[in-house]
């Protein structure tokens, strides 16, 4: 049996069934957040856990990480079939924010590397492409210039579950536990190395050959907008499904807020460095 407590703020329901005199309800409500759930569901979510999910309470926690965080590019589908019953793992959550990371540091580095030869990245590059990031150097390559815009969207990605924390009607009135919450911020992760290729795709598809230089400068300029806000509008679906999936009021608002909240950041960290 599971530990009986509230999905979403984490408070101790063991004393209830033990009220229970005639018959065991189905239904069951917290008295410390009003979330209404499935005693059966909640004692045994293994029952309702989808079979890919990496946080399935009858698996491993390594099992099915990267085919999890795969769903999560479509946050609808992916938050409608994770049950807020299901209890939160942090081992797999870690392990997919890792890879996230590791693999955002990668393509950015493959980017440098490819800025530096003139032709598509192979894995002859992999041992260049995890150092160049980090040398000094960087700031005066082409691509190495992209690590701001990286930071900028690493920043917006941030301040939205902060944002989200401070919200009333997420924390004072749901009271939506700290574990609950690591769920969505970590798949929200899947945010950076879709950046980071939503930025390449784009920089492949308006670099024609032949191009003048300055008209490069226009183009990237506005690469840089279709990137933002590409991934600040998946963001702000995520973050509606994943109000929802908390069973909050007013998800779609909440999410809207983040997402400007989120935007503004990202354009302020921008426009500081540029006005450098």
């Amino acid at each position: 049996m599971a530990d009986l407590r509230c999905p979403r703020c984490a408070y101790d329901l063991s004393w209830m069934p033990g009220q229970w005199t005639t018959s065991c309800p189905v239904e069951g409500r917290c008295t410390e957040c009003g979330l209404t759930f499935e005693w059966p569901i909640l004692m045994n979510p293994s029952l309702v856990a989808p079979t890919w999910f990496c946080e399935h309470p009858l698996r491993r926690p390594r099992y099915g990480v990267w085919r999890t965080f795969a769903r999560v590019l479509r946050p609808n589908p992916f938050w409608t079939s994770v049950p807020i019953e299901v209890p939160v793992k942090l081992l797999p959550l870690s392990l997919g924010l890792a890879g996230c990371l590791l693999v955002s540091y990668l393509l950015v580095g493959l980017m440098v590397v490819q800025d530096e030869v003139g032709l598509p990245p192979r894995l002859l590059y992999l041992e260049q492409a995890l150092l160049d990031p980090l040398l000094p150097m960087r700031a005066e390559w082409f691509f190495g210039r992209f690590s701001r815009e990286l930071l900028a969207m690493l920043l917006a990605w941030i301040s939205m579950p902060l944002v989200f924390m401070v919200l009333p009607i997420s924390i004072s009135r749901a009271r939506v536990s700290t574990r609950q919450l690591l769920r969505p911020v970590t798949y929200s992760g899947v945010a950076l190395p879709m950046f980071v290729a939503v930025f390449w795709v784009a920089v492949i598809f308006n670099d024609a050959p032949g191009q003048a230089m300055p008209n490069l400068w226009i183009d990237m300029y506005v690469v840089r907008i279709w990137a933002h806000w590409l991934v600040l509008l998946w963001l702000g679906v995520f973050w509606w499904r994943a109000c929802a999936y908390l069973r909050l009021d007013h998800p779609r608002w909440i999410a809207l807020a983040m997402t400007t909240i989120a935007f503004l950041v990202g354009l302020v960290a921008i426009s500081m460095h540029l006005l450098r």
